[in-house]
């Protein structure tokens, strides 16, 4: 493919050697080699500029893949302070349902305490007034 391409930008005059015209001068030929030399220059410089454009496309993959490996690893950074704010929550839910049972049992236990205060103010008040009852009658 190369060589047809080089050979249909160059004319080499295909004629007999006898002829002596100017086509099949040296410097025609001379020119022609020159010509696929400059080809085959030029194509080695766009081979090194596609390995260059390979080279950039490998630097751009691996910039993607470390984009990808940061990306991940936020993305397991943020799960994991998911889960302590869950686990937190969690936490912080059960110290207060213990709280509040707490103040459940506090204020049965001061309404029981309450209810025998009464109990027993009121017998003492029965008892007193029974007194004073005793003593005016007397």
């Amino acid at each position: 493919m190369i060589g047809g391409t080089i050979l249909s930008m160059t004319e080499v005059d295909a004629q007999s050697t006898v002829d002596d015209s100017a086509s099949c001068e040296s410097s025609t030929l001379d020119e022609a080699v020159d010509l696929i030399r400059e080809e085959l220059k030029d194509m080695k410089n766009l081979l090194g500029a596609n390995r260059q454009q390979n080279n950039a496309s490998s630097i751009s993959k691996k910039n993607f893949e470390d984009l990808k490996a940061a990306f991940n690893a936020l993305t397991q950074q943020q799960n994991n302070a998911s889960s302590i704010s869950k686990k937190d929550f969690e936490d912080l839910k059960a110290a207060v349902d213990a709280l509040t049972q707490q103040q459940n049992n506090m204020s049965n236990i001061f309404k029981k305490e309450l209810e025998n205060m009464s109990n027993t103010f009121k017998k003492e008040l029965e008892v007193l007034k029974a007194a004073c009852v005793s003593n005016s009658s007397t």
